[in-house]
């Protein structure tokens, strides 16, 4: 637990893991389309392309992608998972090829760039985001932030997806407070 002090309040958090993830980040404002396929998961699968088996490979799949989302080849991206005790994705790709592989791809459209006022590269950046939050909420790496003080809960925060984004919520708090009570 990290703590503030005065000479008569000590507030202090603590960050544990959701027991309440109420809901996936692709029901978020998300500004890339999904294409993810796999045979024992239930992946997002928001693209036009509904059966990868109509497909001989993942070319062809990225290839029928660009052309029904009328995308050039540097708004897509490669999505990978390993599958070891759980599962992950990115989109790097993985060193232990024996338990994944490419799952299927992540892309942006013109108009969401536009309507954003993006540059290409910003929008492969938000949709690494997209990606790594999806990740985060496969492995319910998800936390709540509890706020003490002295010892009594005085408030709560649900639903950080990933330990740093939690202890860096929870520490600009502490800041706050510093500043607040002296």
């Amino acid at each position: 637990m990290t703590t503030a002090t005065t000479t008569k309040t000590e507030y202090r958090y603590r960050i544990q893991h959701s027991g309440r993830i109420n809901e996936s980040p692709r029901d978020w404002d998300n500004v890339g389309t999904m294409a993810l396929f796999h045979s024992s998961y239930k992946l997002p699968n928001e693209s036009l392309v509904s059966n990868r088996y109509d497909y001989n490979s993942w070319d062809e799949i990225e290839h029928a992608l660009m052309f029904k989302h009328a995308i050039p080849k540097n708004y897509i991206l490669p999505v990978y998972m390993l599958v070891d005790d759980g599962i992950t994705i990115n989109t790097a790709g993985f060193k232990n090829m024996w338990d994944g592989g490419q799952i299927g791809f992540i892309f942006i459209d013109k108009t969401k760039l536009r309507r954003r006022a993006w540059t290409v590269k910003e929008g492969i950046s938000a949709i690494k985001g997209e990606v790594l939050a999806y990740d985060q909420y496969l492995q319910s790496d998800v936390y709540d932030i509890l706020l003490y003080r002295d010892e009594k809960l005085v408030e709560s925060s649900c639903n950080y997806y990933g330990y740093g984004q939690a202890k860096c919520r929870a520490d600009e708090w502490i800041e706050l407070l510093k500043g607040l009570i002296k």
